[in-house]
């Protein structure tokens, strides 16, 4: 059997629990290793008997008592129409409770004449069932590698450094805000969008001051639209043709006779 590349679990309770041997423990650790790809691990007492070097009794002993713990739980399933043993799946319980009623759908002498069940690569039943431990390992390995994923990405970018350097001050400002950018598609939506430094560079100061998430152009272009909109009244005497109220001497003249006054 293909030895498993996962993390094995050893959860606090497990590793502190008196009752249990110290190669259970250790054989817990791999059946949560080889739990991993289906939810289940269908390894039969052969295998174990030599990854570890000992007896399949041994090893029925061994399986026994974690059931018993409560920390696994064990179903046998059988050929289509017949009481012919096709593989025995072994789960893994809630490493956090220790639950001494765990349910077994038949009780069964872990040690079978079908106990070297082929183990086949494509199983029928592809339920869930990975402990708590085991999923918080999978969603920090997932941050780190959507993490490393944008990183990477940007850093492998044909691009001058500091247009680069904006891209890391925007990731940055996700951060910030608590909405991290998970994967490359925002920073291909970028590179579309505001293809030179001087527009991305306004882009970002505007999403800062107004705290949006995203980089939309249409919402650069109305927040610009709107400041000037703003500012029309303020420049509008500046910008105000005033020709017509432009006088020369010719015209002080003829109000000055029109009006008795005299000239200078």
């Amino acid at each position: 059997m293909e030895r498993p590349g996962y993390y094995g679990i050893l959860p606090a309770n497990i590793r502190y629990d008196k009752n249990l041997k110290p190669m259970e423990k250790i054989m817990y650790s791999e059946l949560t290793a080889l739990s991993n790809k289906n939810g289940y691990c269908n390894a039969t007492n052969s295998y174990f008997a030599e990854l570890y070097e000992v007896s399949k009794n041994t090893v029925s002993l061994w399986i026994g008592d974690l059931e018993k713990a409560g920390y696994i739980k064990t179903k046998l399933i059988y050929e289509p129409g017949t009481k012919n043993i096709k593989e025995r799946r072994i789960y893994i319980s809630d490493p956090i409770t220790k639950n001494n009623d765990t349910y077994h759908e038949k009780e069964v002498d872990p040690i079978t004449k079908n106990d070297d069940t082929p183990i086949t690569k494509n199983r029928e039943d592809n339920n869930t069932s990975i402990n708590n431990t085991s999923r918080i390992l999978k969603e920090k390995n997932k941050k780190e590698k959507s993490k490393n994923e944008v990183e990477t990405y940007i850093n492998d970018l044909k691009l001058n450094d500091d247009y680069k350097q904006l891209l890391f001050r925007y990731v940055e400002y996700r951060k910030s805000i608590k909405k991290p950018i998970k994967t490359i598609v925002p920073i291909q939506k970028i590179l579309k969008d505001f293809s030179d430094w001087f527009s991305l560079d306004e882009a970002i100061n505007i999403a800062m001051e107004k705290e949006w998430q995203g980089l939309e152009p249409e919402w650069i272009a109305k927040y610009k639209q709107s400041k000037t909109c703003n500012n029309y009244g303020n420049k509008i005497a500046e910008n105000k043709d005033t020709s017509q109220f432009l006088v020369d001497d010719d015209y002080i003249e003829q109000m000055n006779r029109r009006y008795g006054l005299k000239n200078d």
